[in-house]
């Protein structure tokens, strides 16, 4: 039963000598000193999780989604996976998000302004729950403000995947204070409001549940209003049906929206995205760990941390557990001491703490990898907060107290402050992440993968570089968790994600590598594909490395797979679309570049695949146009620039087609594509003095490149500079085109260049054979014959040719002058042992290829491939003697 009116009538409205809120210009200092700190967030990239759930998720991009927003999961637009696995339902948080999309075009700014007025008003319901808890509103001031500035917020804050913390807690701090105002106004009928409160809080995280423990916690630990009985620490809970009925009922309502949409009387609630592989004894400690560890860290944030990785080799004797379950005792026993001793409401504080982690202490296996995660207290942290202002202004004189709380509040501003650095773009954030936890796989392959996508914008080798090295340390680590090592925690995701990247790595390495091996990343991908089969992205990557082999019926048929395993896989989309306009089927490739635009807003891959396309089609104004938004979006790289330089030479306006170059080189000083262009462009509006040296660095950082050759060299022979125009000619030869005019033209062209110069008779040779143009590799090497009969090179590639083309007695002959000729050859003896066997003729062979062992030895092999050929050549050795009798 409810109190009766007369003695609950003097607490009910608020008085100058017991005021139930702050006032208001220490509501506005609040959120002054909030936007201080946090501005500069605004000026923070998409990160993390932001790239799924802003870029990748359709859903956002329109006003029309709402419905399908409020009964869908939180990630329901990602794979099937990801959507079996995880259990979210945030579509308040998903509909703001809308909102903002609305506002800011997919931008990320208007983003994070969002999440400072979010956090700002957050603060302020803070202030007033403290504030009501307190009957003293100076108080919930000072706790407010502590709250508004506390380092452990600067995550929630300044990554736009957490806004749902801020959120939650805006309305679940309005739901404990209408709670309590209920309550001193006597409890009288339901507290309704506090329940329609909880509602929205639910709606914009799952562990808003916590509303509900620590509304008991308050309950317990408040102060009694005028006329209330004292009757000991559980009658402050009665009516305690009325009291609880609305929470009860809110509940019961995202509930039964949870059942619709996750088509089960569980409600998704089953769903685990972690398995952490540990036993029940290590993660029932596991719960000591977080509660003393998210104790220290309310108390003090020094150490904050994106990635807490579980160490799995903790037992019960360790001292971190027993450190950790000292922690938890302390967190019990204080709550226990101020309950029995009736210091409300800091009972209540203290309670606060435990009970706002209680769903994440519940639900390990479904909050994630990292549990002990900053953001995991956003709305505990207020128990800290409001305990620093009560001791200060109850228990210090009032010039120390202000002194101190101005203190503690400008080294949280002033730490919150530094810490934004991290959060600035992904670069800053994983490395910090490494810095932090060195053997942490996941901090390797996401910068690994940062690294990758720096590579794709602006072709800078030392990214790639990095990339391959942070793939190869993460697969060490991951090499020693499966040797044993303790200390080290790797998930599935870990393992296929640090594959994944490790193969994406040497992909794009053998776009640079003169012989532009794609067999080491197909074999690669073929392993994912074996060891993840119920992942789509080892068959993306299978068909991207096949379309480079040419292989293009195997490319096809691999990223159909990939789109038939997940039909939102985007980058199945991307590489189906590569493939379609390498195959000249440029209406189906623009139908998947724009579905991949559907499913990942404004990724610059995306976009500029399909502006290529449409370029390719002719459709130039287009093109242009989406260059120009990709431009705006993603003002860093210089992609867009290039193709807008190059439509504008399109349309023959060369002076504004070097402007978009210059402009582009600026970006990317690296970039081969925009050097070429450019000297295209100076070439054209004949200023070949400034052309020549772009060209000459185009084909330094475009080795594999024709067209950069070709029309290096013959800007080099237009210069009467024949000299230096060998080296980009026998290039250009190397990469010609199979058939072509060019191809005809380029062949007359190195007939009468330097005929007598046997040295580049012999390199053409030689590229004839890394060709397979045994015919042209017979020619080229006649002529260098034909200069001298015993060059020894020219007699090898000779042998090569014969035996290639099924001659092996003129193999023969050819090989043992070159034999002959260079007497320490390796490959001579190799290749001529091969023809003797073939001949039958075995002793010969066993004599020779013993001689290539002996060579062996003396060649710049690595040591382990020195060791395989050794044993190869060891057992054919033996056969042929053998075989010789």
């Amino acid at each position: 039963m409810g109190w009766p009116m007369s003695q609950a009538a003097a607490p009910s409205a608020p008085s100058r000598t017991n005021p139930f809120r702050p006032r208001v210009w220490a509501l506005l200092a609040i959120a002054l000193a909030t936007v201080v700190v946090f501005a500069r967030s605004v000026s923070g990239e998409f990160v993390y999780d932001d790239l799924l759930i802003i870029q990748r998720n359709p859903l956002i991009t329109s006003l029309a989604h709402l419905p399908e927003i409020f009964s869908s999961s939180y990630w329901d637009f990602l794979d099937p996976e990801a959507r079996s696995a995880v259990g979210y339902y945030r579509p308040l948080t998903m509909a703001l998000l809308t909102l903002c999309w609305q506002l800011g075009g997919g931008e990320a700014w208007p983003f994070h302004v969002l999440s400072i007025a979010v956090h700002v008003l957050a603060s302020l319901a803070a202030a007033g729950f403290v504030a009501r808890l307190f009957h003293d509103r100076a108080i919930g001031g000072w706790a407010g403000l502590l709250f508004a500035l506390h380092p452990l917020h600067v995550e929630s804050v300044a990554w736009i995947s957490a806004l749902n913390d801020p959120l939650a807690a805006l309305f679940g701090f309005l739901a404990l204070t209408s709670f309590l105002a209920w309550r001193d106004r006597g409890s009288l009928g339901f507290p309704i409001v506090a329940g329609l409160w909880l509602l929205p809080a639910l709606l914009s995280k799952d562990a808003a549940i916590a509303v509900i423990p620590i509304a008991l916690a308050v309950d317990l630990g408040r102060r009694r209003v005028a006329g209330e009985p004292d009757r000991g620490m559980l009658a402050g809970l009665q009516p305690f049906v009325r009291a609880y009925a609305p929470f009860l009922a809110a509940f019961a309502v995202y509930y039964l929206m949870r059942v619709a949409v996750f088509g089960s009387v569980l409600a998704g609630f089953d769903r685990t995205t972690t398995d952490f592989g540990v036993g029940t004894l290590r993660m029932v400690l596991l719960r000591f760990e977080l509660l003393a560890g998210y104790l220290w860290l309310s108390i003090w944030p020094a150490d904050l941390n994106l990635f807490r990785p579980l160490r799995t080799d903790l037992g019960l004797g360790d001292p971190a557990i027993l450190l950790a379950i000292l922690g938890s005792l302390v967190v019990v026993v204080s709550a226990a001491l101020v309950l029995t001793k009736r210091m409300r409401p800091l009972a209540a504080l203290v309670l606060i703490l435990p009970a706002a982690i209680l769903p994440v202490l519940l639900r390990l296996e479904a909050v994630g990898t990292f549990p002990l995660s900053d953001r995991f207290l956003y709305i505990g942290v207020v128990s800290v907060c409001g305990a620093l202002a009560w001791f200060a202004w109850t228990k210090l004189p009032r010039s120390f107290a202000v002194g101190a709380l101005v203190l503690i509040a400008a080294l949280y501003g002033l730490r919150s402050y530094t810490r934004l650095d991290v959060w600035q773009n992904e670069e800053a954030m994983f490395e910090e992440a490494i810095r932090q936890n060195p053997e942490d796989p996941r901090s390797y392959w996401s910068l690994g993968r940062v690294r990758l996508q720096q590579y794709r914008h602006g072709e800078d080798p030392t990214a790639l570089e990095d990339s391959i090295r942070l793939f190869d340390e993460g697969m060490a680590l991951i090499e020693r968790d499966s040797r044993g090592e303790l200390g080290i925690y790797v998930t599935h995701d870990d393992a296929l994600q640090m594959n994944l990247g490790q193969a994406w790595a040497y992909f794009y390495q053998a776009a640079r590598d003169p012989f532009q091996d794609y067999e080491t990343p197909k074999v690669l991908f073929e392993k994912i594909v074996r060891v993840f089969p119920e992942s789509e992205r080892g068959h993306t990557g299978l068909g991207a490395a096949l379309l480079r082999l040419g292989q293009f019926d195997a490319a096809a048929a691999s990223l159909r797979t990939a789109l038939q395993m997940n039909e939102r896989s985007v980058e199945a989309h991307h590489d189906m679309g590569q493939l379609l306009r390498e195959l000249g089927d440029l209406e189906r490739a623009e139908q998947h570049f724009r579905r991949a635009m559907e499913l990942r807003q404004n990724d610059f891959n995306d976009m500029m695949g399909l502006a290529h396309t449409l370029f390719a089609q002719g459709r130039l104004d287009e093109a242009a146009d989406l260059a120009l938004r990709a431009n705006r979006a993603h003002p860093r790289y210089a992609g867009p620039l290039a193709l807008l330089g190059t439509i504008s030479n399109a349309h023959q306006r060369w002076s504004d087609a070097l402007r978009w170059f210059e402009q582009g080189l600026e970006l990317a000083p690296n970039s081969g594509e925009l050097h070429f262009e450019r000297a295209q462009s100076l070439a054209i509006l004949n200023r070949s003095g400034e052309a020549l040296p772009s060209y000459a660095r185009a084909f330094e950082l475009r080795t594999r490149d024709f067209q950069v050759a070709y029309q290096y060299a013959r800007a080099l022979l237009l210069a009467d500079r024949g000299e230096e125009a060998l080296a980009p000619l026998v290039r250009a030869y190397q990469l010609r085109p199979k058939t072509s005019r060019v191809s005809e033209m380029l062949h007359e062209e190195m007939l009468s260049i330097r005929p007598d110069d046997i040295t580049l008779q012999w390199n053409l040779a030689s590229v004839s054979v890394q060709r397979d143009e045994w015919e042209l590799t017979r020619f080229w090497a006649e002529r260098a014959l034909a200069l001298d009969a015993n060059h020894g090179p020219s007699r090898f590639l000779m042998g090569l040719a014969d035996r290639n083309q099924g001659h092996l007695i003129e193999a023969a002959e050819n090989l043992e002058a070159a034999v002959m000729a260079m007497p320490d050859h390796y490959g001579s003896h190799l290749e001529l042992a091969g023809v003797q066997d073939e001949l039958g003729r075995y002793a010969d062979a066993a004599k020779t290829l013993s001689r290539a062992l002996e060579l062996l030895e003396l060649e710049p092999f690595p040591e382990s491939y020195r060791k395989s050929e050794r044993a190869r050549l060891g057992e054919l050795l033996q056969q042929l003697r053998e075989q010789a009798g």
